[in-house]
């Protein structure tokens, strides 16, 4: 049976007293709530190098797997730095993070991410400190967008782009199943995408031109629903 979108948000996931409230603030309260509170703007990462052609100096965008994590602390000052090892069949490269050993967790071992920064260089070879990073990998036609969410207390955005990826695993495969509003003669009319082609698009989309169309498609939806309140 479905999931009603209209179910308290909680329902689905596990959620602290700190998120419920960040999430209560930001007006999401039910399913609906969160798959409607979309991305206020789109990263992408461009220039992606192979690890093998990595400059020392240059700022660049590597997609590799992670192959090894540790921490690691510095014999002088003692500050525990997270480090791992990505690869990208062309080459392997270290990661660091000064200060953050739960970095080491974070990222899990064998899956794909970006990562973007300064290419720097020591006496045991070229790396990156504190890189941006995003899980997933750049696609054939260009640099992939990632959805960037507002924050609030205990609410950030990255928290925020996994737990939607878990209900748009859901719509996916139609445990959620997503009410169209308009009818599918305005739809094929206005060369819209339903609704649950939009809520995929929107929160995830593979470039630019998909989050447009599902970007169109709502603003089409608010602007009728405005006019028939008005006909009232």
């Amino acid at each position: 049976m479905p999931i009603n979108t209209n179910q308290p948000i909680e329902d689905l996931l596990r959620l602290t007293p700190k998120q419920k409230a960040g999430l209560t603030r930001l007006g999401v309260i039910t399913i609906q709530d969160m798959l409607r509170h979309f991305p206020s703007r789109y990263k992408s990462y461009a220039g992606q190098v192979a690890i093998a052609d990595l400059e020392f100096g240059s700022a660049a965008t590597v997609c590799g797997r992670v192959i090894k994590a540790d921490v690691q602390k510095t014999w002088r000052k003692k500050i525990n730095i997270a480090q791992i090892i990505v690869a990208d069949g062309t080459g392997s490269l270290r990661i660091t993070w000064f200060n953050q050993p739960y970095m080491a967790k974070v990222l899990s071992p064998a899956r794909a991410y970006i990562f973007s920064g300064k290419v720097l260089k020591d006496k045991k070879g070229l790396y990156m400190a504190n890189p941006e990073y995003e899980m997933g990998e750049v696609g054939p036609k260009g640099p992939y967008m990632f959805s960037a969410y507002p924050e609030t207390y205990g609410i950030s955005s990255r928290w925020r782009a996994f737990t939607i990826q878990k209900l748009l695993r859901l719509v996916e495969s139609g445990h959620i199943k997503i009410e169209d509003a308009l009818p599918e003669e305005i739809l094929q009319r206005y060369h819209l995408p339903s609704a649950a082609s939009a809520i995929l698009a929107i929160h995830d989309p593979a470039y630019e031109k998909k989050a447009e169309a599902a970007r169109k498609r709502f603003a089409f939806e608010e602007i009728l629903y405005i006019q028939l309140s008005r006909q009232r």
